[in-house]
């Protein structure tokens, strides 16, 4: 077994990025067949309601899925590309409170960007010509979005900590794993100037999700999630903004069933489109940027001198 780590180190990245796709999707359909005999267990033993209305079933389906599409995919991927240990290579590096809260604060001020284009994203439609096709990729949205739903249309805090746990914490560990530790780590590694990779990386990170209607947003902030690990050099940064961000995305879910009041009903109406909306996006982004420019330079200092250093 030992032979194959760091097998691909010296391959090109052609063969490095077919290769994490074929491990990426011989993950996928393992699950989809050890999902399928599983179904086919409980129908035959008559056991439990449908999947698709047990939010149990879902939530385990959902945590088993992440963490095997992606975080395996992730691993095994890493432990061929480099003969290093693989936490290493993703840089799974320590980091001060102070440079992760700085990270925080700039994924924070480019969320209201991100809102602007979901809003734009979500009114976008295709030429008449292909209307069956944007019929048929809005079902498919709403089928998504509807499983989605009763993943969180319970009540209590029990609940509550199992979703935040499946919804946001798994999937902002694994998801960065993949496609930042390693998908944008190995490109830049290979010599793909740095914002390519960044945005290379940022648009699969956006099309593996599937919502065509949700495709700029994603690829937004999956960019802001690059530069954070080409200007951050730790993993844990971009962790911790990814699962802020799906954090923040279920309290609001869980505002919104459970909180009937006048300022929701407002939130929920807000038109992200707004002339002021627009502003304030741009401002905060505007900032966001010069921070991010700050990080990099803040980054290659310290780089600099732990060198001079070890000299």
């Amino acid at each position: 077994m030992m032979q194959y780590k760091g097998a691909l180190a010296h391959k090109s990245m052609g063969a490095q990025l077919l290769s994490v796709f074929l491990v990426l999707l011989g993950m996928f359909l393992l699950l989809t067949l050890a999902s399928a005999i599983l179904g086919l267990v409980f129908a035959q033993n008559g056991q439990g309601p449908e999947l698709s209305s047990n939010r149990n079933a879902l939530l385990l389906v959902q945590a088993v899925s992440s963490v095997v599409v992606f975080g395996l995919t992730a691993w095994l991927s890493a432990w061929m590309l480099t003969r290093k240990p693989v936490a290493n290579y993703m840089r799974f590096s320590k980091i001060s409170l102070s440079w992760l809260a700085f990270g925080l604060g700039i994924y924070l001020l480019s969320m209201p960007l991100s809102g602007i284009l979901a809003q734009l994203n979500e009114s976008m439609h295709l030429p008449e010509s292909m209307a069956a096709i944007e019929q048929a990729i809005r079902q498919m949205e709403d089928t998504a979005q509807a499983a989605a739903d009763l993943l969180t249309s319970g009540s209590g805090w029990g609940l509550f900590v199992a979703e935040l746990v499946v919804i946001a914490l798994i999937p902002g560990l694994v998801e960065e794993m993949l496609f930042r530790g390693v998908i944008q780590n190995q490109l830049q590694r290979k010599g793909m100037n740095g914002h390519l990779a960044v945005w290379l990386s940022a648009a699969l990170f956006s099309f593996i999700h599937f919502q065509f209607f949700g495709f700029l947003p994603r690829l937004f902030m999956g960019a802001i999630l690059g530069y954070l690990f080409w200007y951050g050099r730790s993993i844990w940064v971009n962790i911790a903004a990814h699962c802020l961000n799906n954090t923040l995305a279920l309290v609001g879910i869980w505002i919104t069933n459970h909180c009937q009041s006048q300022w929701v009903a407002e939130a929920e109406e807000a038109d992200c489109l707004s002339l002021g909306f627009v502003v304030t996006g741009i401002a905060c982004m505007a900032v966001a940027v010069g921070l991010l420019r700050l990080m990099r330079y803040s980054s290659s200092t310290r780089l600099y001198f732990s060198s001079s250093l070890r000299s």
